[in-house]
């Protein structure tokens, strides 16, 4: 297959796990929506080597599903939550996944909450309000049903399904979207909202799936570099970890939202942590 810059690049080889259930989704060359991305990419060799490199990393999870499996994952959250206290009965139906767009054997996207839709379907009425209120009289009133029908009909591709590089589900009990970064900064807005930043984003859909599919809690761990001067920009994951008033000034940046309480984003402040690769690899040592 030839690249963008026609760049020999052969498809990656799918290379036999170990034999084990669990380890389904866990190698990018077995993930059909890792390598259908892949195979859209322009630029497969960046695309390749950067998530491929993650993916190594994160196979450490793999080994880990062998006799000591489940202490591997123990210890992650662990080391990102040192505060928590998860009954080890939690771990029976343990489920670790890289690049999902839904949960296995469940229909739940990793979509935003129907109110975070609403918040922007009324945010962009409200501008458009504001982008017609030069006019007056009858050509006002017909403008703005136009303008509101437009908004409302199309208001759907404001914000799309988040994609987490890794997810660890513990059952019904816990459910964790991790956000790893090797070569690029978190993002600090999405396509259509400029004030959307990535980790707002992931505490938000994390919060909403686990909702959606009767999980009592979620949580968002960043894996980045460990030089703060690198391209993580851990600024954002410092901005919001343990501060509930920022999480609650950013979700509600585009106006009211009623699902968003003091309880939700005190828990969402206690439910972000970060971690460097040298911290995630030395987990298996």
């Amino acid at each position: 297959m030839t690249s963008h810059c026609c760049i020999e690049v052969p498809e990656p080889a799918i290379h036999p796990l170990e034999s084990h259930p669990d380890l389904v989704g866990l190698d990018y060359r077995a993930n059909a929506d890792f390598m259908a991305k892949w195979r859209r990419t322009t630029n497969k060799v960046q695309f390749t080597s950067s998530n491929s490199e993650m993916t190594l990393t994160f196979k450490h999870f793999c080994a880990a599903f062998g006799p000591e499996g489940v202490y591997w994952v123990q210890h992650f959250l662990r080391a990102a939550f040192p505060d928590w206290t998860l009954p080890q009965e939690f771990y029976a139906d343990l489920e670790v996944r890289l690049w999902p767009r839904r949960l296995r054997l469940k229909k739940h996207r990793f979509a935003p909450s129907k109110a975070r839709q609403a918040q922007l379907r009324r945010y962009v009425i409200q501008v458009g309000d504001d982008a017609v209120s030069h006019l007056s009289g009858q050509g006002r009133g017909e403008a703005v049903g136009r303008l509101h029908a437009k908004l409302a009909a199309s208001c759907k591709i404001w914000e799309g399904d988040t994609e987490p590089d890794a997810v660890i589900r513990l059952g019904q009990h816990l459910l964790v979207l991790v956000e790893a970064k090797r070569y690029s900064p978190l993002g600090t807005s999405t396509r259509y909202d400029s004030a959307r930043d990535q980790v707002i984003r992931n505490l938000d859909v994390a919060f909403a799936t686990a909702n959606r599919a009767g999980i009592e809690r979620a949580a968002v761990v960043v894996v980045g570099p460990s030089v703060s001067t690198d391209c993580c920009s851990w600024e954002l994951v410092d901005r919001y970890q343990g501060n509930p008033v920022a999480i609650k000034e950013a979700l509600r940046f585009r106006g009211p939202r009623e699902d968003v309480s003091d309880e939700l984003v005190a828990l969402m402040a206690r439910s972000l942590s970060r971690l460097t690769w040298d911290e995630l690899a030395a987990l298996s040592q």
